[in-house]
This record gives structure tokens, C-alpha cells and sequence, in this order.
């Protein structure tokens, strides 16, 4: 049994996105949000497509983040296996 890896928070930047909301640095990872706290957006140095841009939360960016920097790929349901890219 392995231990689970435990992970500094995503930290909150100063001032705010262009769309009004926080933004968040995590794991090298800059992540965007509106003023709701959807995120839209994130940029990370070797990522398909170099990150992500959508609906969806915070937790999310954090697991795809998670499972790129530490597997070295994206989790099943984010790759369209006929395509072979980014779902």
C-alpha cells in the first residue's frame, strides 16, 4: 500500500482575470476564472495543446494537472481513443 501524496492548495493570485473571476497557480499551471469561479481557462508548458480552454471547476483543472504531471498522460475519459487527441 502506497501513501497518498499530499499537495499544496492551488494558490490564489493577485488581483483578477480578464473575465473578472480569481486566478490560481498550481504545479506550474496558471488557471483563469469568471467572477462565479468557473474556470475557463489554463495554460501549462507541455500540455496538449498547451491547456484548456471550457466550462468547468477548479477540481477538474487540479486532476487533469495531477494526472499529466504524474503519469504522464490525461485520464480516459479527456482522449478520444479513434482520434487519438484531447477529448
Amino acid at each position: 500500500m502506497t501513501a497518498a501524496t499530499t499537495r499544496a492548495a492551488p494558490r490564489i493570485l493577485p488581483g483578477l482575470c480578464g473575465a473578472g473571476g480569481p486566478r490560481y497557480e498550481y504545479r506550474g499551471a496558471f488557471i483563469a476564472s469568471n467572477e462565479k469561479g468557473t474556470v475557463f481557462s489554463f495554460f501549462l508548458e507541455g500540455f496538449p495543446r498547451s491547456g484548456w480552454s471550457g466550462l468547468g471547476n477548479l477540481e477538474m483543472i487540479v486532476r487533469l494537472v495531477d494526472s499529466w504531471l504524474d503519469l504522464g498522460r490525461l485520464p480516459p475519459s479527456y482522449v478520444d481513443e479513434e482520434a487519438s487527441e484531447v477529448g
